[in-house]
Formats: structure tokens, sequence, C-alpha cells
């Protein structure tokens, strides 16, 4: 475990992957575990962040040593971090909602979006948290486009505006951004049938989670 441990901190992001990976099924709520896989959520590595939370989510209540960084994991930009972020804040006895009120009041357009974005999938304060995803739809970064798009597509919100923005999603340079562009569109139904072409295109993709 100690190994294991040093390697999430590993150069080599196959060598966080793996290490993430062995740990997962383990659960071990050993200090040294839940604070190396905590620091893990603010890797640059989209499917390294998602092992560490799914790690911490298989160790419940052990996990709280992780709040801190479960708070700052609730604006991360693959929607699946941060929700699960929510959910094990609640878990292990932390309340988000401060967290994500001074998120929605941030002046970095990706803390706001992201965090308007998990207020709604979970229901708190959506008033508040509406009108800042409407406007997000016509940011300059497509990755925050997409955030927004996302949520408001489960709602079958503004679809007019929502469909464009995934097929973009759908050329986009990260994996993680063409399967949300993929599952946005899955979710709209027949309102997203203008994307057929661009979704027949990328079963082509080079990544096995967006052919999928």
């Amino acid at each position: 475990v100690p190994v294991l441990v040093d390697s999430l901190g590993h150069k080599n992001v196959e060598v966080r992957r793996l290490a993430a990976q062995t740990l997962w099924p383990m659960r071990i709520g050993d200090k040294s575990v839940v604070i190396a896989l905590a620091y893990g959520l603010g890797d640059e590595d989209d499917q390294f962040r998602m092992m560490c939370i799914n790690a911490l989510e298989q160790l419940g209540p052990q996990a709280k040593l992780a709040g801190p960084k479960l708070k700052g994991a609730l604006t991360d930009m693959n929607p699946h971090v941060r929700q699960q972020a929510f959910a094990l804040l609640r878990t292990i006895g932390e309340d988000p909602k401060d967290a994500l009120r001074k998120g929605l009041a941030s002046k970095d357009d990706k803390v706001r979006i992201n965090t308007a974005s998990l207020m709604v999938v979970f229901g708190v304060e959506i008033d508040a948290a509406m009108p800042v995803l409407v406007d997000a739809l016509q940011h300059d970064d497509l990755g925050l486009r997409m955030q927004a798009a996302s949520t408001l597509g489960q709602r079958r919100l503004q679809t007019d505006k929502v469909v464009p923005i995934f097929v973009a999603g759908l050329k986009h340079k990260s994996s993680g951004v063409r399967v949300q562009a993929a599952q946005g569109l899955s979710q709209m139904g027949q309102n997203a049938k203008s994307a057929a072409p661009s979704l027949v295109r990328v079963l082509g993709d080079q990544d096995a989670s967006v052919r999928q």
C-alpha cells in the first residue's frame, strides 16, 4: 500500500492511474491513502481524478479527511467528479451548500458555471443558478459552454442552442468533453435528431468510451 500511495504522485500518468485503480477496490481508510487520493482530485488527468473520487467514494465516512479537497472538486470540469464529490461530502457529514454559494459568486467563469451546473442537478437554489447557465451558452470557451449545455440538455431547455454546442463538443481534443457531448445528445432524445450525422462520424473515434 505505501508503494501504491507513492505512485499516486508519479510523473507518469499511466502509473498514477494504475495505482488509483488498484487502491479503489481495496477500501483502505488509512490516513495516508485518504490524503493521497484527495490530492489526486487536483490532477490534470481526467481519468485519474475519476479513479481517485471513485476510490474515496468506496471509503464512505472514512474519507472525512478528504473534505477540503472534495469541496474544491465541486467545480471540477468533469460533471461525474463534482457530482460524486457533492454526494460524498454529504456522506461524511459536510454541508456543501456554503461552498456552492461561494462558487456561484466567484469571478472565475469556470468556478461559477460548474457550480451552477451542480446546483441545478441537485436542486440547490436553482433560481439563482439557472441564469448563470443560460448566459454560459454564449461563453467563448467550448468546455464551459458544454458544462452549461449538458445540464440544460438534461432538462430539455434551450434545445436550439444546446444541440450545436454538443455537436461542436464531439470534435474537442479532450476525450472527456467528447464523451460528455455524446451523452448530452443521448439524453435529449428526438430533440437531438439533427446531430445524427455527427454521431455517426464519431463511431470511428480513437477513444472507446466516445465510440460507446
